[in-house]
């Protein structure tokens, strides 16, 4: 595995190795990890006061940095949770596992983590 991975990525590894070790020949190393973060966004957390079993799922706005939703699920066995994060997904134009719930499985206080976009651009989408 390790000759496979050598002939593979020989030539554009060795070019990272850092000048201190510049001398060092490629077969000094027993490995060589390279990790690309390509998430520049970082995760955020937003509050959430869910209002389930109303007329129709809407935003009603921002009080205190916690946002105020009315859902029309019922909440049983995690229904009103389920809407919210699709309902949120759709809202903020992500994908579904870009939107999960963090704590607050069965209070109206709840906390969800958005992957991809900062607090402002959310903030600004839900004004």
């Amino acid at each position: 595995m390790r000759k496979r991975l050598k002939s593979i990525y020989h030539s554009q590894l060795f070019n990272l190795v850092p000048a201190n070790l510049s001398g060092a020949k490629h077969h000094d190393f027993d490995f060589l990890f390279l990790i690309i973060d390509f998430n520049f966004m970082e995760d955020v957390i937003i509050k959430v006061h869910a209002n389930p079993k109303s007329s129709k799922n809407q935003i009603v706005g921002w009080k205190d940095d916690v946002l105020y939703i009315k859902i029309t699920a019922p909440p049983v066995e995690g229904a009103a949770n389920e809407a919210i994060v699709k309902f949120l997904a759709k809202e903020l134009k992500l994908k579904k596992n870009q939107v999960s719930l963090a704590s607050g499985d069965h209070s109206r206080e709840k906390r969800f983590i958005i992957k991809g976009m900062t607090l402002d651009e959310i903030k600004s989408i839900f004004k």
